[in-house]
């Protein structure tokens, strides 16, 4: 790992192991439940306008090359290194999503189709994308939510074997805010609540949609169980909280660029505030299943 990276990751191993699940009644049941599956991690970044660029006063992806690495770049080191440690291979399949040509699709970030392995070549995907990548104009969660949950259904639908591990996958969505299709994501959330799917939304950058009460607050759900609606009835109701939102400019020094230690802690903390819950209710509610 470059001393870049080492960096720019967080204290992890330094966190007491008290603090990495923030409710005591889930430590027991999570490492048991880890244990016997396969954790699996992805990610998706946001490459639309509203992320700015060189031409604007903003420039989240720092598509300019300015400095250290974007705020996306932190963002993705950090928050990815908490989750890294739950991942069976650390081979992160990542997803572009709202750049020009992928809109309203994902498209995988490296051409090759090759899943990045580890923290290293998972910024250097984010790297390279971003020397050739032409911003989009709007933001749509909902694909990027749908892919994962077809392609989860179509695997939980194969046999296993009795000694196979069960899966479950932990999506890592990055983005600044801004969503035109929320009844849609709602949706594509209500479904992925019934299978082993958990989104961890990092907001990036200062704008209201991170803020109390702004679209992120709202698909966290953290109130009540979302509901999606078409035309004011109800087409799907989240099962379970799956969804953790987490703005990660809370956890950075914006006047210096520099990362506060401790602030890191807080980051690890609230990455995992819910993650062995979210999973722990899904063992639960599935294990009549087998699962």
């Amino acid at each position: 790992m470059t001393a870049d990276i080492k960096q720019r990751m967080t204290g992890w191993e330094s966190i007491p192991r008290s603090l990495h699940f923030s409710m005591d009644h889930y430590q027991k049941t999570f490492a048991e439940i880890i244990r016997s599956v396969d954790m699996n991690l992805e990610a998706a970044v946001d490459f639309t306008l509203s992320n700015g660029g060189p031409q604007y006063k903003w420039d989240l992806h720092n598509l300019a090359g300015k400095g250290a690495g974007s705020d996306y770049e932190n963002a993705l080191i950090n928050a990815g290194s908490i989750l890294l440690k739950y991942d069976t291979d650390e081979e992160v399949p990542m997803w572009e999503f709202g750049a020009a040509g992928s809109v309203d699709h994902p498209k995988r970030m490296l051409a090759s189709g090759n899943d990045p392995k580890g923290l290293e070549q998972m910024s250097a995907a984010y790297r390279l994308k971003c020397q050739t990548v032409k911003l989009g104009n709007c933001t749509y969660f909902a694909p990027v939510l749908k892919q994962l949950v077809d392609r989860v259904k179509r695997e939980e639908a194969k046999p296993r074997a009795a000694n196979e591990k069960k899966a479950y996958y932990v999506l890592m969505l990055l983005t600044d805010g801004q969503n035109f299709d929320t009844e849609e994501t709602k949706e594509q959330i209500c479904k992925a609540s019934k299978l082993p799917i958990s989104i961890v939304i990092v907001g990036i950058g200062n704008s209201d949609e991170l803020g109390a009460g702004g679209k992120m607050d709202e698909l966290d759900g953290d109130e009540g169980r979302l509901m999606s609606k078409v035309k004011g009835h109800m087409v799907e109701r989240q099962e379970r909280d799956n969804v953790q939102f987490v703005k990660y400019n809370n956890f950075k020094n914006l006047r210096t660029g520099d990362v506060d230690r401790d602030a890191e802690k807080e980051l690890a903390k609230a990455v995992l505030y819910e993650l062995p819950g979210q999973v722990e209710e899904y063992a639960y509610n599935a294990k009549h299943l087998g699962w």
